[in-house]
């Protein structure tokens, strides 16, 4: 499994990246790439690694899930990051859990 810090360092790239001038993507691109490389071995590490990638940009994230881990890694991951944090019963689902995340504020 996948640490926090790995999370977060992957999504900080990808926000980067996002921002990045031409030039700048050729470098930050490869690093990205061989970064999400790494993660494949945890299913569940890409899903957090976007949810990061959200909440670093200042953007909500709603997560609907019924497996207990991805919810649990997903709350430490928000809460690490200094998300609010709003869990209710998923409307996809009786057996599935929704959180909606809310961006620490001040950023984005």
């Amino acid at each position: 499994m996948t640490d926090t810090d790995d999370i977060i360092r992957v999504a900080v790239l990808c926000v980067a990246l996002d921002n990045a001038t031409d030039d700048e993507s050729k470098i930050l691109g490869p690093k990205y790439e061989a970064e999400l490389d790494r993660l494949q071995n945890d299913p569940c590490a890409i899903a957090l690694v976007w949810i990061a990638q959200k909440l670093l940009s200042g953007k909500p994230y709603r997560l609907d899930s019924d497996n207990p881990t991805t919810i649990a890694r997903a709350r430490s991951l928000a809460t690490h990051l200094g998300a609010t944090i709003t869990e209710t019963e998923s409307s996809v689902s009786a057996v599935c859990r929704s959180l909606r995340l809310e961006p620490r504020r001040g950023t984005g």
